[in-house]
């Protein structure tokens, strides 16, 4: 092959070509993660805004579990996708301190309370992260991981909520499973495993976060 030789660039050669691609992945990875935060952020001022009206009680928790599923879905691997998660969860959680910290100090003191359960719920959330990269997974790994997204949906079913936010959960559950699934045989084993599995999760995994 016959190298062409340009002023500012490199020889064309399998080495450079080689390069020139593995500088490119990682330049997507930094550009998800800088993405991922930039969506925290605007996804957690938007939650402080609606905070309080009916749109929040769809908005928190089910925005926010959606944001760190589709962010860790699209990173370049298990790692990327735990951090790409954190970058997001950490932009939501800032932006609401900081909407948050205009409250007052009568805010402040309130948000004392609930930062006990905050690390439960950025542990949560980064876990959707990995989840929603390990659906990509062929064969029963990703079905169970869809499962597992799944029926952290289905686990509010057994909270006391209005009719209408469990119809939205049951069918945001369906969406999740049929959108990162493929075919109907994965979307059975997914479904059927994540209604027992909402009942576990009840217990230990919060998904919403209210500062």
């Amino acid at each position: 092959m016959t190298t062409i030789w340009r002023k500012g660039t490199i020889p064309e050669t399998p080495e450079s070509s080689d390069f020139v691609a593995i500088d490119r992945h990682y330049q997507g990875i930094v550009r998800h993660m800088m993405l991922s935060l930039l969506v925290g952020v605007l996804a957690g001022l938007l939650g402080s805004l609606v905070s309080g009206s009916l749109v929040a009680l769809v908005y928190n928790p089910y925005v926010y579990f959606l944001i760190p599923l589709v962010i860790g879905r699209r990173a370049s691997g298990v790692g990327w996708s735990a951090l790409a998660a954190s970058l997001a969860v950490i932009g939501m959680l800032c932006a609401q301190l900081v909407v948050v910290g205009f409250g007052g100090t009568q805010a402040l003191g309130a948000l004392g309370v609930q930062l006990t359960v905050i690390n439960i719920v950025l542990i949560g959330w980064i876990m959707i992260g990995v989840l929603g990269y390990l659906t990509r997974f062929p064969g029963l790994r990703g079905d169970l991981a869809a499962a597992l997204l799944a029926g952290r949906l289905f686990a509010d079913l057994f909270l006391n909520l209005p009719f209408a936010i469990h119809v939205l959960v049951v069918a945001l559950a369906v969406v999740v499973v049929v959108t990162v699934r493929p075919g109907w045989r994965s979307w059975l084993r997914s479904l059927a495993v994540a209604l027992p599995l909402g009942w576990l999760l009840d217990f230990f995994v919060p998904i919403g976060l209210t500062v």
